[in-house]
C-alpha cells in the first residue's frame, strides 16, 4: 500500500497500491470493493476533491488522472500531462462558481508547481482542464508538500531535499511569488498547515 485517502465516514476510502491499482472500500459494505488499474507504474499520491466526488491520482508516468465512481466502476474523466514526475498533490478546499469550479495543485520532482482549473463532473464533455499556473519554485528539488489556506487564495509549497528547507508562498490569483521562508532541513509530506490566512506552520 502506497497511499490512502478518505473523505468522510460513510463514503468510500481509496487505497493506492505500488503496482498502480486503486481500490475503493466501504466500512458499511465490508465485502464490496471496487478495483481499477489506474496507472502502469506506481502511484505517488491520491486525493479526494473537497466534495468527495472526484478522485485524483498522480504517478511517475507524468500524469495526474481524475476519476469518478459511476456504476461501481472508477471512470476516467480527465488526464493531466505533467512536464516532470509529480510528487505531491492537493485540491483547493474551496469550490468556486461556474463551469470550472475546482482547483488542483501538483508539485514535481523538478521543483515546479502546476495549478489547474477543472470542470465539475456535469461539465466533463464541454469543458477541459486549464493550466493556470506553472512556477519554478524549488530548482531541482522535489516538491514534497503543498498546502492551501482556508481562503483559497494562497498556496504554500515545500521541498524535502537540501540543507535549507524552502517554503514558497504563491498567490493563486495571479501565480506570483508572495513570500519565501527558510529553515533547517527539508519539509516532509503533509509537513505544512495554515494556522490562519497569513501564517503557516512547518
Amino acid at each position: 500500500v502506497g497511499h490512502i485517502d478518505w473523505h468522510q465516514e460513510d463514503g468510500p476510502f481509496a487505497v493506492a497500491y505500488l503496482d498502480g491499482t486503486i481500490k475503493l472500500g466501504w466500512i458499511e459494505k465490508e465485502s464490496h470493493i471496487v478495483a481499477c488499474k489506474a496507472h502502469e507504474t506506481g502511484i505517488n499520491n491520491i486525493k479526494w476533491d473537497p466534495r468527495g466526488i472526484l478522485l485524483a491520482s498522480i504517478s511517475p508516468d507524468n500524469t495526474c488522472k481524475i476519476w469518478k465512481l459511476s456504476d461501481d466502476k472508477l471512470v476516467l474523466l480527465h488526464m493531466l500531462i505533467v512536464s516532470h514526475k509529480p510528487t505531491s498533490l492537493l485540491w483547493s478546499p474551496l469550490v468556486g462558481e461556474g463551469p470550472t469550479p475546482l482547483l488542483i495543485a501538483i508539485g514535481t520532482d523538478y521543483g515546479t508547481v502546476n495549478v489547474w482549473k477543472l470542470p465539475n463532473e456535469e461539465n466533463k464533455h464541454n469543458k477541459v482542464p486549464v493550466l493556470v499556473m506553472n512556477a519554478q519554485g524549488h530548482p531541482n528539488n522535489s516538491v514534497s508538500s503543498l498546502s492551501i489556506d482556508k481562503t483559497g487564495l494562497l498556496l504554500a509549497s515545500g521541498c524535502l531535499e537540501g540543507l535549507v528547507g524552502v517554503v514558497n508562498i504563491w498567490s493563486l490569483h495571479d501565480g506570483s511569488l508572495v513570500h519565501t521562508l527558510t529553515g533547517n532541513g527539508g519539509v516532509y509530506s503533509n509537513g505544512m498547515c495554515w494556522l490562519d490566512p497569513t501564517t503557516t506552520s512547518q
